[in-house]
């Protein structure tokens, strides 16, 4: 369900992490620099999680580098309206793309 897959994305929650699936979890980061070097909020960002399962969480880091664009590219809202699309074309539409709405306010 789209739910679902709105759900892997917990990187709106305070202190979640990017991305979770089952004991998998993914921490993404992103530079302009040009090469791989990023900011941390803390160690806790890159040490393995004990989930409430008892399991030890399998952490993967994932490194973005971006950089200025000479053509037009999409705005950040641009791209949120484009997933608000996807998700309100969806079966269970308009109630999951109103609480992706909702979860990117709060993310800020």
């Amino acid at each position: 369900s789209s739910m679902r897959c709105l759900d892997m994305w917990q990187g709106w929650q305070d202190g979640g992490r990017d991305f979770r699936l089952a004991e998998h979890s993914i921490e993404v980061k992103a530079t302009q620099a040009a090469s791989s070097i990023h900011e941390f909020s803390g160690l806790h960002q890159l040490e393995p999680k004990l989930l409430p399962s008892g399991q030890l969480e399998q952490l993967h880091l994932m490194s973005i580098g971006l950089s200025v664009s000479t053509n037009l590219g999409e705005s950040l809202p641009a791209v949120v309206a484009s997933i608000v699309a996807l998700f309100t074309s969806a079966t269970d539409g308009p109630e999951v793309a109103d609480e992706f709405v909702r979860r990117v306010a709060l993310y800020g």
